[in-house]
């Protein structure tokens, strides 16, 4: 199936399939963890220990965001190269992020290290799962998680009928699945 571009987002990719729905939720919290953190930190310390991360927070949002519109839009074999390679960069800065706050003794830093912790772990399986190809046994392990998707397409059957050409010229009507 398509992409589907202009037809608006569709969270249900998200919502019924476990690893995506937890790992969004995890990505959520622990960037918020990570924001306050670094934001009470700069304000009580300084910009010594957060420095680079302030890139890095921002960086992590948007991946956050691209993976959100990436499923919502039924986009991932057009998206999945961009979103392993900033997904690769975002574990770097997040593993720095827990590097410069772990036990350092300031509750803010202390926070930020936990946030960025906790966004390392999501974009460590982010990055699995966006690289990894169809036939891999990693692959079958998150897709049993939620329903059987393939790289090229996330989302549910159509909601309505629609004529498509397959790859010899003819048309298909592809029908809604009943449940």
């Amino acid at each position: 199936m398509p992409p589907r571009g202009s037809e608006g987002y569709d969270f249900t990719p998200i919502l019924t399939h476990y690893l995506f729905l937890f790992t969004t939720i995890l990505a959520v919290i622990g960037w918020f963890v990570a924001f306050i953190g670094q934001a009470v930190a700069t304000a009580q310390i300084g910009h010594g220990p957060v420095g680079t991360l302030w890139f890095a927070i921002f960086l992590q949002l948007f991946l956050i965001l691209g993976v959100l519109h990436t499923l919502a839009t039924d986009s991932i074999a057009m998206h999945r190269f961009q979103i392993a390679t900033f997904g690769a960069v975002a574990i770097v800065f997040a593993v720095n992020g827990v590097n410069q706050g772990i036990f350092s003794g300031f509750a803010s830093l202390d926070a930020m290290a936990a946030g960025w912790l906790i966004l390392s772990m999501v974009n460590i399986l982010w990055v699995l799962y966006f690289t990894s190809e169809e036939d891999s046994l990693l692959f079958h392990v998150f897709n049993s998680l939620g329903h059987g998707w393939s790289h090229a397409s996330v989302s549910a059957p159509p909601r309505d009928a629609h004529d498509v050409n397959d790859e010899h010229g003819a048309v298909t009507a592809i029908l809604r699945a009943t449940p």
